[in-house]
């Protein structure tokens, strides 16, 4: 499927990792090799649709591989008992998730909401929030040129769907007084900021593609923890959180 994410997703983690290794980046590349390989496993068969391969009963299977991966990772993972019911929650539009908990079932889930977004499925509707194609909450603000400025989506932090997002409020709770959204940058990574409300205290990462074309909003995102503690150490909080539960 040459729409697949995972190479691309790959490749930047790879330069980011070359150019400042980090423990971090390197289990989020092991990751990336085993959703990609995961992708390719799951495509649907002759006559099948990707949630009727979803819902099969191998699916248990890659459960357990998707354990063995992440202990190798160094990463908390429980044992399998107990992960078919928080599948079914994830599944059923459970959109609170929590690290090392759900760690193996959103694993696995992110492959089967990515790749659903290349087949043609309709949109559903959500809170302006929730992601458009699989109803999980935003992770971060993308800003994508547009004309002479930039335009703002939303990210999804399960399937990385985009969708627009508006410019001058709060993403969560509505707040638009410009003097309770600050907006804060940082000299070592020039093209993240941090979009805060002070208001209802939730703060949201901003990737600036405009600013760095190569930037890849899910993987900049686990490749600067940093910024994340400090929005936390302000008192600000997330409002969720990626894969890795950062």
């Amino acid at each position: 499927m040459t729409k697949q994410p995972w190479a691309a997703w790959h490749a930047r983690a790879s330069a980011l990792y070359r150019h400042q290794p980090n423990l971090l980046l390197e289990k989020h590349l092991r990751l990336l090799q085993f959703q990609a390989d995961l992708a390719v496993q799951v495509q649907p068969g002759p006559g099948e649709t990707l949630f009727q391969r979803l819902q099969s009963a191998s699916f248990a299977t890659v459960l357990c591989i998707a354990v063995d991966l992440a202990r190798k990772l160094g990463l908390q993972a429980e044992h399998c008992a107990g992960h078919d019911s928080l599948w079914e929650y994830l599944f059923s539009g459970g959109q609170t998730t929590e690290y090392p908990r759900d760690f193996i079932p959103r694993l696995v889930l992110q492959v089967f909401a990515t790749e659903s977004r290349f087949i043609g499925q309709r949109t559903m509707e959500t809170q302006a929030s929730c992601c458009p194609h699989c109803g999980f909450p935003a992770l971060l603000l993308a800003l994508r040129p547009e004309g002479d400025g930039r335009k703002r989506f939303a990210v999804c932090s399960l399937c990385a769907a985009e969708w627009p997002a508006t410019r001058i409020d709060c993403f969560f709770c509505g707040e638009q007084r410009p003097e309770q959204l600050p907006l804060f940058s940082f000299e070592h990574v020039q093209h993240i900021h941090v979009q805060c409300c002070n208001t209802c205290q939730g703060f949201l990462k901003v990737v600036d593609i405009a600013s760095s074309g190569l930037a890849v909003p899910m993987v900049d995102d686990i490749a600067t923890p940093e910024v994340t503690l400090w929005a936390l150490d302000q008192g600000y909080r997330t409002v969720t959180s990626n894969l890795l539960g950062i």
